[in-house]
């Protein structure tokens, strides 16, 4: 069993939550290129996230992803979060409310969506 489509899926549920509060994290952080000196500071707000939003997930899920967050914290580099063109998202972040809004209205017609 892969477990990164599940991890990926139960981070997206995080952040879906609340789309809002998730555009301005990611505009804070001007993701997709978060300064290399901001990492810790990114991944910190994303655990925080998680632990407020621990009820979306299964136990076992929220468990695997709070694990890897606490790795990624670590690590000296994160590819794909550094060094990645910033107009990824538009400056006020319509385009990702927008895709998060159009995301939720997809009927689901088997168990999971493959990314």
């Amino acid at each position: 069993m892969m477990i990164a489509p599940i991890l990926k899926k139960d981070l997206y549920t995080i952040l879906r939550d609340n789309v809002g509060m998730s555009a301005n994290l990611l505009e804070q952080y001007t993701y997709p290129d978060v300064e290399h000196d901001r990492l810790a500071a990114f991944i910190a707000e994303l655990r925080d996230l998680l632990e407020i939003q621990r009820q979306l997930l299964p136990p076992f899920n929220f468990q695997m992803l709070k694990g890897l967050l606490q790795i990624a914290a670590e690590l000296d580099a994160l590819p794909y979060l550094e060094d990645e063109p910033p107009t990824f998202l538009s400056t006020d972040l319509e385009t990702f409310t927008s895709n998060a809004s159009l995301y939720s209205k997809i009927p689901r017609t088997s168990g999971t969506l493959r990314w």
